[in-house]
């Protein structure tokens, strides 16, 4: 999720039009983590538990795509937080309003960062595309505070003081490169037909995407029509949908490491990264590694860890589901994709999903759902509820990228 100041989520969250001054929290220097935060996994994207001035924590997004930390309109007005000047943030989807929120301070575990400015965004919509409710988003502030070491197979997030961090067993470490608050890293794109093509790629947590090609940086080559074979697809950010045809590249090489067949996006459109840039990394490929951001000497390290050489995957169904926050007990049809399983079996758009091979779709996570529907060769009994009637029909997923 590109930054959420332009702000973008749900593939990205895109960049800031508020500017960020930065946490201030007082210095120490342990040698060792001051702050051990488990977290979930929506997808791939992290949920992290966030404190608002003190309250109960709530439910944020970690992203690196952010430029800034921002809250959800209705959490501002839960915890009556001064709405202030208005303006426009413009993300992957498109422009949405915008309040700025002053003097704000956010808990993670035991760290604080105080004094934020954060911009208050309307969240629901991507709410309603991820499943779950989203307080807010943690963007740079945190990763420039502290050294951030990300565990995905323990789930756990460790904070460290960069004057007491050591980097040493966490293997080479590779160079980053800042625009906008955001982290860039060297890494090499191979097409088929077309050969390794490298250029720098902005990291994104707050992506559920594996790897974006710039639309910027597809026009600069001249890959449109030498590209692989798409199906075409939609992803919902900050401002709405954006189109993405979907297919694979051949290899994605970051450092050391080989990533085989990666799942990759070619928009047309849209906002992932900034122009003159080749792509977007997002965390269907930093989830196969234990991460360490460490800002403020401009690098990071990736270990891998057992998901490392996980094929990549992507649905396998045809079927764009989305629910309804903030009950979450409703999933619809929102788009059919020509031609696949889900056209086959009869399914139509604002078709409600009631069951799935016996299980009600109310109690189903929409990530667990979506999970279900990447396994190739598999059929789901499904209830649906079209108007007045209900209906029996029966989807079998095949490969489709």
């Amino acid at each position: 999720m590109l930054n959420p100041r332009r702000v973008a989520t749900g593939l990205v969250l895109v960049a800031a039009l508020l500017a960020h001054p930065g946490s201030r929290v007082a210095a120490a220097d342990p040698p060792r983590a001051i702050a051990d935060v488990p977290f979930a996994l929506n997808g791939h994207v992290i949920f992290l538990p966030v404190s608002v001035n003190g309250s109960p924590a709530g439910s944020f997004v970690l992203d690196t795509g952010a430029q800034g930390s921002s809250l959800n309109t209705r959490t501002a007005n839960t915890l009556r937080l001064p709405l202030g000047r208005g303006g426009t943030s413009h993300g992957a989807g498109g422009a949405v309003a915008s309040h700025r929120l002053t003097g704000v301070t956010l808990g993670v575990g035991e760290a604080r960062l105080e004094k934020l400015d954060l911009a208050a965004i309307e969240l629901a919509p991507l709410e309603s595309n991820t499943g779950r409710p989203i307080d807010g988003i943690l963007g740079s502030d945190l990763f420039r505070r502290y050294v951030v070491e990300i565990d995905y197979e323990t789930k756990l997030m460790r904070l460290y003081e960069p004057s007491g961090f050591e980097a040493e067993g966490r293997g080479a470490s590779l160079p980053l490169r800042f625009e906008d608050q955001h982290p860039y890293v060297r890494a090499a794109v191979t097409l088929p037909g077309r050969g390794v093509l490298d250029g720098e790629f902005v990291l994104d947590l707050g992506s559920n995407f594996a790897l974006i090609l710039l639309p910027s940086f597809i026009e600069e080559k001249k890959l449109r029509d030498s590209l692989p074979p798409t199906i075409e697809t939609f992803g919902r950010g900050v401002g709405g949908e954006v189109g993405l045809p979907i297919g694979r590249a051949s290899r994605l090489q970051i450092g050391a490491h080989a990533l085989e067949a990666p799942v990759t996006a070619f928009p047309r459109s849209g906002t992932f990264g900034r122009k003159g840039k080749a792509g977007n990394i997002g965390s269907a490929v930093l989830r196969r590694f234990r991460l360490t951001f460490d800002y403020p000497r401009s690098r990071m390290f990736l270990e891998p860890n057992g998901r490392f050489g996980d094929p990549f995957e992507f649905d396998m169904s045809g079927l764009q589901l989305v629910t309804e926050s903030p009950a979450f007990d409703v999933v619809r049809v929102n788009r059919v994709l020509p031609n696949s399983p889900a056209a086959e079996a009869g399914l139509r758009p604002a078709d409600e999903i009631l069951s799935v091979a016996g299980r009600p779709a109310a109690a189903m996570r929409l990530a667990e759902l979506r999970e279900m529907l990447r396994q190739p060769d598999r059929e789901y009994p499904l209830r649906i509820k079209r108007g007045s009637e209900t209906l029996s029909v029966t989807l079998k997923t095949r490969r489709l990228v």
